[in-house]
This record gives structure tokens, sequence and C-alpha cells, in this order.
């Protein structure tokens, strides 16, 4: 992994001092933590002990983030957090996430700290934080924007997938039995004319890191063919939320044909 120092500031003038005290309004701040992006404008913060040290907290959230395989950041204070892409690179920052809509310790750590001295009162400022962060209400909507691309001179042999009739620049896979490759959709009220990509379980590779085992059925933010509805769906990366370790629960998707 690729790691940047950044050094410390000796000195920041009191104008600066005003800004950063802005945004701690909308910044959690009982660091240290890691924030992991799930879904756009959707983070979930996982509490970490404050009496590791901070090589300790780094390895902690590596271990998170080798598993989930989502971008995340390891909060140490208002202007200090280490980044992860969630694919092998991280960085160290002057700022931390700030903004959108929190949820606390859905996604589980490796490990489990629910013992310690301050995790209660930590955890309940962090309840109440998640709370005013979602007061705005809406509901979540998936894109499968990833999942599509524009068709070139090249794409004259892909055919198009009518419900169970498989064009044949897709395969099925030999170890799942999941459709996979790429096709047109004619089906899609948005995307008719792009090529969709189709991915099977045995490329998922978001794990629990407490668990090890899949987040979802399907990998985050990617589409696949749902034999029940005939038809292709997304995987909203909020679907995450829905995993319970040792269950082989499948949460409900919604239905609509993107």
């Amino acid at each position: 992994m690729s790691v940047h120092g950044i050094k410390k500031e000796s000195y920041r003038n009191p104008s600066q001092l005003f800004h950063e005290g802005k945004k701690a309004f909308q910044t959690f701040k009982s660091f240290p933590y890691l924030s992991t992006r799930v879904f756009p404008a959707l983070y979930n913060i996982n509490i970490y002990p404050g009496g590791l040290s901070e090589s300790d907290l780094i390895e902690l959230a590596r271990q998170q983030v080798r598993a989930n395989k989502l971008p995340a950041c390891l909060a140490f204070g208002w202007n200090r957090g280490l980044w992860f892409d969630g694919v092998g690179y991280e960085t160290w920052c002057n700022f931390i996430q700030k903004g959108g809509a929190i949820l606390g310790d859905k996604l589980k750590a490796p490990q489990d700290f629910s013992r310690d001295d301050d995790f209660a009162t930590r955890s309940q400022l962090l309840d109440e934080y998640s709370n005013k962060s979602r007061r705005g209400g809406g509901y979540l909507v998936g894109d499968p924007e990833n999942c599509v691309r524009e068709a070139t001179q090249e794409d004259a042999q892909i055919g198009e997938l009518h419900g169970n009739i498989i064009p044949r620049s897709i395969t099925v896979c030999k170890v799942c039995g999941d459709l996979k490759g790429e096709c047109f959709y004619p089906e899609s009220e948005c995307y008719s004319d792009k090529i969709w990509k189709l991915t099977c379980r045995c490329e998922n590779d978001n794990l629990c890191a407490a668990c090890g085992e899949p987040l979802f059925h399907h990998k985050l933010d990617s589409c696949f063919y749902d034999r029940d509805s005939g038809g292709i769906l997304h995987v909203a990366g909020y679907l995450v939320f829905g995993h319970e370790c040792g269950k082989a629960q499948v949460p409900q998707i919604s239905r609509k044909k993107e």
C-alpha cells in the first residue's frame, strides 16, 4: 500500500480556526472512528477505542477496509484522517468526511468493542448525531450507472436480453450458475441503448469484517440477472444493512426494472 504523510501544522490563524469550528457541526466529534461510504451521501461510522495506539487503529481500519472493499476514512481529529479508496490505496489528508446521512455500527468492525469503558457513552453520542443527520427524511434510490457503458462499433455482436431469452454474449458461471457478461437490455427505461454488465455471485468481494461472509449475495453497485423476475436488478450499497452474521439472509430487492 502507498501511504503519504502530511506534516503537522504548528500554527493556524483565527479565521482558519473559525472555519474549522463551523465545519465541526457537520462532523461526528468523538474520535477516533472509521467512516465508511456505503452509498452516495450515506456513511457508516464504527467507533474505535481511544486507548489503542495509532498503529493499532490503522491496522484495525485496514482489516475492515480489506473485508468491506468500500471507501473509508479513519478519523483522528477534525483535520487529520487516513483515507482508503477500498481497493488498496490509502493516503493521509488534513480533512475528514463531513456531512451526509450517518448510520452507526451497521457495518461490523473486526472486533467487538462494546465492553470498553466509554463505548456506551460514545455510542449514545453517535446515535444522537445519526438521528440529527437524517432529519431531512427522504428515501434512497439505487442508480445502475456503473453497470452500463456506451455502445461502440465493436459491440455489433452483443445481443439483447429479453426475459428468459439469453444472448450469446452472456455465459453461465460454472460455479454459481449465475449469468455473467454484457448485453443490451431494451426493457430498461433509461439505458436501453447502452451495454449492461452482469456479474455473478463469485465476483462478490464485499465481505463482513466480523464474520467474513458476503454483505449481500452479489457485489455492491453491480447488476445481476434475477431469474424470478426475468430482469436485471441493481445492488444498491444500502442493501448491506440487511446483513446478519450467521444467517443466510437475502434482503428484499426492489423489482423495479431500471
